[in-house]
């Protein structure tokens, strides 16, 4: 399926993005920064991590750090089911990843920007501006299929200063092994 959308594809190129649901609600981020899928495993609690961050899991021998995305949205925590995922990404330039648990993992859609279809982004104005920037992870909003998508910008559900705390407790976990 492809969606039009305003300022996150180059004119008549498709960003492709994967969507996926936390409390009902559709959200996607840039397949591009999307490492893998997984279905939940067991999660072994960090202390000292920053809030929002349920543990480490092992992939492949390596930890990496797993965000709950219902806490970044202020909703209230739930049981993992069969159908939670875990959403491996890339959160910088430097190739670090975290998983974000999600409630399922839906669909790849394809975004454009094309002039005739603007009606189907959300288009900025002074209270969506003032929220952008409490709120910095949220990229835009498109809709489809009757229902909206909230667009995630993957590097900012963590602050940079979270992330160095993760980066910290991670360096300094040297003999970590599972």
């Amino acid at each position: 399926m492809t969606i039009a959308v305003n300022n996150l594809a180059a004119p008549g190129c498709a960003l492709p993005v994967l969507t996926f649901t936390v409390a009902d609600q559709s959200c996607c981020f840039p397949v591009e920064q999307v490492v893998r899928i997984i279905e939940m495993v067991t999660i072994t609690p960090l202390p000292a991590a920053p809030e929002g961050i349920e543990g480490i899991i092992n992939l492949h021998g390596q930890p990496v750090p797993v965000l709950d995305l219902r806490w970044r949205f202020g909703l209230p925590r739930q049981a993992y089911g069969l159908s939670t995922s875990i959403i491996l990404v890339e959160i910088n330039d430097t190739g670090q990843l975290i998983g974000i648990i999600v409630d399922a993992v839906e669909d790849v859609l394809h975004l454009v920007q094309e002039e005739e279809y603007v009606r189907n982004a959300l288009e900025p104005d002074d209270r969506i501006a003032e929220a952008n920037q409490q709120i910095t992870w949220l990229k835009g909003i498109v809709t489809t299929e009757g229902r909206m998508v909230l667009i995630l910008e993957v590097g900012a559900l963590l602050s940079y200063q979270e992330q160095y705390q993760l980066r910290q407790i991670l360096a300094h976990n040297i003999q970590f092994m599972f």
